[in-house]
């Protein structure tokens, strides 16, 4: 259950991010395409005059201008077929082929709104530039010129709107990022409030109430049973937990069943001596046969007596190196 309340937890986080870093990327896309082509539009409007120049230019000189004419266009048109179909040199999305076909004037789809810019560029100035540019000198050249300009503007109305398309999609995308971003963050509080109410109660609760059961075992307890909820990794604790506290138990029983019979062996007995001392040489236990022979009760001996009371000199020097010896070699 822990694993599954974090993998929820992480993958909510994630996908906000995950949002997050496709919706930039998205913005800075069409940003990248607004700056192309507003530098589109400052190339479109240089080639007029570089028709006009060129109409005036003579030999090498003219030879260069038109060569600089066709750089100009071919960037422009390089420019608009990248919006439609995507370019990688200028870092340009493209926007899918629709999959349905259909008539291009019925066409709502991005993709054929980009083709009708692309169309409208072919017909107009395209093709009056090729005319401008293979017109006489003189009044042709002049009315071919005139003819170009107005195609230039009206295409270049063209290139604004398709600046003014791309910061309306942004604007929408960017709304629909703070919509979605909202509802995340709200669906994050939410998964967030369920999830530690769910680890307080699958997890806490029984980690708690083991502990507790542990502090009532220390103070002798022994019939205290965690209970088991669940078949996760918090409850085979849990159940290991009562397995091992049960075998303690039953361990313990029989170690004070054979503690009270050696006990009752060791005090009933009233023919043989019997003492048991610690390595100090400390009384820790007397029986009946002791008492006798000493003259002390059990009461007197236990915890009070040492070897000193109880021996000669002889007799004791021999239990000390004895209890010495076992001190040391355990």
């Amino acid at each position: 259950k822990l694993s599954l309340i974090l993998s929820i937890i992480f993958l909510t986080c994630g996908g906000t991010i995950g949002l997050g870093v496709y919706s930039t990327h998205y913005l800075q896309s069409n940003i990248q395409a607004i700056g192309h082509i507003r530098a589109g539009h400052d190339r479109l409007s240089k080639i007029p005059l570089l028709v006009e120049r060129h109409l005036h230019e003579e030999g090498a000189v003219k030879v260069q201008t038109r060569k600089e004419i066709y750089q100009e266009e071919e960037a422009v048109r390089k420019l608009i077929y990248g919006l439609r179909d995507g370019d990688k040199s200028l870092g340009l999305r493209g926007v899918k082929h629709p999959e349905t076909p259909g008539l291009p004037n019925t066409y709502t789809d991005e993709w054929w709104l980009w083709n009708r810019y692309i169309i409208s560029y072919l017909n107009t100035v395209k093709l009056s530039l090729g005319q401008v540019l293979s017109a006489r000198p003189g009044e042709e050249g002049y009315l071919s010129l005139l003819r170009f300009r107005e195609d230039v503007d009206r295409y270049a109305s063209h290139m604004r709107d398709m600046g003014s398309l791309l910061q309306n999609k942004s604007i929408k995308e960017l709304r629909r990022f703070h919509i979605l971003q909202f509802a995340c963050l709200g669906a994050g509080i939410v998964v967030i409030g369920v999830s530690s109410y769910l680890m307080v109660v699958f997890v806490y609760v029984p980690i708690k109430k083991t502990s507790q059961g542990m502090r009532l075992i220390r103070q002798g307890e022994w019939g205290y049973q965690i209970p088991v909820s669940s078949s996760d990794e918090v409850g085979e604790m849990a159940q290991s937990f009562n397995q091992m506290v049960e075998a303690i138990k039953d361990k313990t029983t029989r170690l004070e069943e054979t503690t009270n019979f050696l006990n009752s062996i060791l005090l009933s007995s009233t023919e043989y001596s019997i003492m048991a001392m610690d390595l100090k040489g400390k009384v820790l236990a007397f029986n009946e046969g002791a008492r006798r022979m000493y003259g002390y009760e059990p009461e007197e001996a236990v915890g009070r007596l040492d070897l000193k009371a109880l021996f000669d000199s002889e007799v004791k020097g021999g239990l000390e190196q004895a209890l010495s010896l076992t001190e040391k070699t355990g």
